[in-house]
């Protein structure tokens, strides 16, 4: 599965031009809501009045109509007389605001403002777009710098945003009549999304423009595979220049997007208000182990599959509310536990970004993805919406992390999935890992894009400010604008200086409280009889060393661990260089199994593989790991198949009829006998050869190696003596005892084992 990182490109030059002068007069009605000024409020006491005026543009001072009302504290807002206020606006006539429609020319502009906070006056510029409805415009893409026309073409387009619809810089969806990659205009290459529908993002909370780009800068340092693409530009409607806006990728499947099936994959959106970000379908699905207080304002929208009508009762919209059911959080282990249907390693890298943004809103909108297929796990991303990122709120959140709940100090059920989640060692292990490797360079990466977007785009920038004046608040959120644009870089420079160390401290402590000073030991010769070998370290992370096993440099083997290691680890372990192969398909009507190499390493616990180191390694020591399951698992490509592949952590008895065993490079077949732990076996008899990628590992017997431990010795004599004198070995393979190639086994094999014997002494 491909999905690809957006290249970064300086665009500042370029334009583009909208006409609504197309779109058809046709009756619209337009709800605006939530007239109010958010958390703002809580900082006043006393109840305001708003006024609310319809203002006729083509006029000095004309208003047309305009009505005041006491605002009342309820529910966590500020509402008119205990309810929120609306405004119905469509054309035709004109009628008494708040319970009727009133007409609306292109000209006419609606304020809201309230005497008590310094006569704060708030204009809603419309840009002629009325509504989320898509209406007809056309678009021209200039690049001003060349004086040349890139497109030039009828779209569709509509308002979007949350709340951003209700300020003044409102942002915009366009929708092509076919696929176009927008983004990749200008710039010569072919690295970005080929698609229908882009975002105009407005960053009208965040008057340095960049908190957006920073952010997605930061998903691809620290490894998410899709990261939203961005680019600055100037946006002109009908001819009068809006401000410089933000050109960026819509949240959809598609290839340089999110790349998974689009028929059976799932593309979700978390959202922490029913009432205010909910649309249908979506589900509220009881997920086990967490803080379940905000579920009655916790809901997923499910963006894909796409259904008939938004019908929530579809059967697929079911089948996922089913899946998210079994999620229990307070599961640790591997077979039930959470990680069953999380991809931690996707969630820690998400996490990672989501803590160093310290984003106001990091955990009331978060999307997750998961392709077709019974076992896959969820992932997340991409990272959206950081305009109130980076300090850019007015609560302190430098000193706190999403586990909290940044917003207002309240969790939702996506913070205690996080909060849940750090309570798991597995998931530690994983989030500190990679925040070991990133962060040493993670402040000194920051402050260079910091400084290279904002010098590419300064151009830009500076003209947005001249129609909308950087000091000016737009939110009501933001703790006060910065003066000027040099002073709004440095807010984001210092609160990465601050919060970056905070962040660190906070994971160092909560990783080393997992860590035990117990070593546990694993003899993969001797056979264990405990149910749960591990369950004293349950939960914790320590040291393992493993007895009785060794591999072979440059050869393939099998492995079987009860921790996971990451590409890091077994780097370190088993060689730069070293491969790591799984079980992928079944061909040759059920009797070749074929191996998949990983592009990128990740040995998973009681996961079988096939492993070539590329130096020895005997007795290993696995340093800070997590003992996550007690039973090795069988893979199977199908629950039907008689085929499987089996991993051991001790030795273990192999079953007596119809299994083959993969032991070293070769691969013997066997009537019962044992086999070593930290190992790995096939079940299922009709399997004759392997591969890996064609690579064919059918194997080479080895003459005299009768009891197949990989050695010719005496003990191979003793064996084939044996077995002629009427004995049944535990392991006996009859292709390496015919030395003579009879097919039978006598005396004058005896003699040339002998023979071979003496040859390797005299060397």
């Amino acid at each position: 599965m491909l999905m690809c990182n957006m290249a970064y490109a300086q665009i500042y030059e370029h334009q583009i031009l909208i006409d609504t002068t197309l779109a058809s007069k046709k009756p619209i009605t337009r709800k605006i809501t939530n007239i109010d000024y958010g958390t703002r409020t809580q900082r006043h006491t006393g109840i305001p009045t708003v006024f609310v005026d319809i203002l006729d543009g083509q006029k000095t001072n004309g208003v047309l109509d305009s009505i005041g009302q006491d605002y009342k504290y309820v529910d966590g807002q500020w509402k008119p007389n205990g309810n929120r206020y609306n405004i119905y606006m469509s054309w035709g006539t004109t009628r008494e605001i708040g319970n009727s429609d009133i007409i609306r020319d292109k000209n006419w502009t609606l304020y809201a403002r309230e005497d008590r906070w310094n006569n704060y006056y708030k204009p809603v510029r419309w840009g002629s777009i009325r509504d989320k409805n898509y209406d007809l415009a056309r678009i021209q893409v200039i690049d001003a710098s060349k004086g040349m026309k890139e497109r030039d073409e009828l779209v569709k387009l509509r308002g979007r945003g949350n709340s951003t619809w209700r300020t003044t810089k409102r942002g915009y969806r366009l929708k092509f009549p076919h696929k176009t990659a927008l983004l990749s205009l200008g710039d010569g290459t072919n690295t970005h999304a080929d698609a229908k529908s882009w975002t105009l993002i407005a960053n009208a909370f965040d008057k340095s423009m960049i908190r957006n780009a920073i952010a997605s800068e930061i998903g691809k340092k620290v490894g998410l595979p899709f990261n939203v693409s961005y680019k600055l530009v100037d946006i002109y409607f009908n001819n009068e220049y809006y401000g410089c806006y933000q050109v960026a990728d819509q949240i959809a499947i598609g290839g340089r997007r999110i790349d998974i099936n689009e028929e059976e994959g799932w593309l979700l959106e978390a959202v922490a208000s029913r009432e205010e970000f909910a649309s249908a379908p979506y589900i509220s699905p009881n997920i086990q182990g967490i803080d379940q207080s905000q579920q009655e304002w916790d809901v997923i929208n499910v963006k894909n599959p796409e259904v008939e009508n938004d019908n929530p009762n579809d059967p697929k919209i079911t089948a996922i509310t089913n899946w998210f059911n079994q999620v229990n959080f307070a599961d640790h282990s591997e077979e039930t536990g959470f990680r069953k249907y999380i991809d931690i390693y996707s969630f820690a890298d998400y996490l990672i970004v989501l803590d160093i943004s310290g984003n106001y809103d990091g955990t009331i909108q978060n999307y997750m993805y998961r392709d077709k297929g019974t076992n896959a796990k969820l992932k997340f991303g991409p990272i959206w919406d950081n305009d109130l990122a980076f300090g850019n709120f007015w609560g302190d959140t430098t000193y706190k992390l999403q586990r909290e709940g940044i917003k207002e100090d309240k969790k939702t059920r996506f913070s205690s999935m996080i909060d849940a989640a750090m309570k798991d060692a597995v998931f530690m292990k994983a989030l500190m890992r990679k925040w070991n490797k990133v962060y040493p360079t993670m402040p000194s990466f920051i402050a260079s894009k910091v400084s290279e977007i904002a010098d590419a785009n300064i151009a830009a920038i500076n003209d947005n400010n001249t129609v909308w004046p950087i000091s000016e608040d737009q939110s009501g959120w933001v703790g006060g604008q910065a003066p000027d644009y040099e002073t709004a870089i440095y807010r984001i420079n210092n609160y990465i200086s601050n919060h970056l160390p905070f962040v660190n401290t906070s994971y160092t402590n909560c990783y080393n409280a997992f860590k035990t000073d117990n070593t546990i030991l694993i003899n993969a010769g001797e056979t264990n009889n405990s149910s749960t070998p591990f369950s004293s370290v349950s939960n914790k992370i320590c040291t393992t060393y493993v007895q009785n096993k060794s591999f072979a440099a440059n050869t393939w083997a099998t492995i079987c661990l009860p921790f996971n290691l990451d590409e890091d680890e077994l780097k370190n372990y088993f060689g730069d260089d070293v491969q790591l192969a799984e079980y992928t398909r079944l061909d040759g009507a059920g009797t070749l199994m074929v191996f998949s190499k990983q592009a990128n390493l990740l040995l998973e616990a009681g996961v079988p593989y096939l492993i070539k180191p590329s130096k020895a390694v005997n007795k290993p020591t696995f340093t800070e790991v997590v003992l996550s399951i007690q039973t090795p698992k069988t893979i199977k490509i199908s629950s039907s198949d008689a085929v499987g592949f089996t991993g051991t952590f001790f030795k273990t008895n192999i079953p007596t009829t119809n299994v083959s065993t993969l032991q070293g490079i070769d691969f013997k077949k066997y009537t019962g006998g044992t086999i070593d732990g930290i190992s790995a076996y096939v079940n299922g008899s009709s399997i004759v050869s392997l591969q890996i990628e064609g690579e064919d590992l059918t194997p080479v017997i080895a003459l005299g190696d009768v009891n197949e431990d990989g050695n010719v010795s005496v003990l191979d004599l003793t064996t084939m003596i044996n077995y002629i004198l009427g004995s049944t070995p535990s392991s006996f393979n009859r292709e390496a005892a015919d030395m003579n190639g009879d097919n039978d086994v006598t005396i004058l094999d005896v003699t040339m084992l002998i023979n071979l014997l003496l040859s390797q002494s005299a060397e």
